[in-house]
């Protein structure tokens, strides 16, 4: 697994040494999945990757992120989008 901080997890000295993914990741899903307007899961995100390949996640990512209204990228901290203004909030379903 490669983890949002670029390394390979199975060449990890702190990775290999726990028995579940290091405790930087699992705050960042945390976070991600509880302390902004738009959830997102990191674990999600790398085995969606793992299993459909990153083309098929950059397009995922491309849909779910873009502003119906605008076509302006959707802010996952804030849940506005920077082209419009527009505030998604409580789903990723726009």
């Amino acid at each position: 697994m490669i983890a949002p901080c670029g390394l390979d997890c199975s060449i990890c000295k702190r990775a290999l040494a726990e028995t579940s993914p290091c405790a930087d990741v699992m705050e960042k899903e945390t976070r991600y999945g509880s302390q902004y307007p738009l959830r997102e899961s990191l674990l999600e995100n790398l085995r969606f990757i793992r299993e459909a390949g990153m083309a098929a996640f950059l397009e995922r990512e491309r849909k779910q992120w873009t502003c119906s209204a605008c076509g302006g990228v959707i802010c996952v901290h804030t849940g506005v989008c920077g082209g419009c203004g527009r505030q998604y909030a409580g789903s990723m379903k726009h």
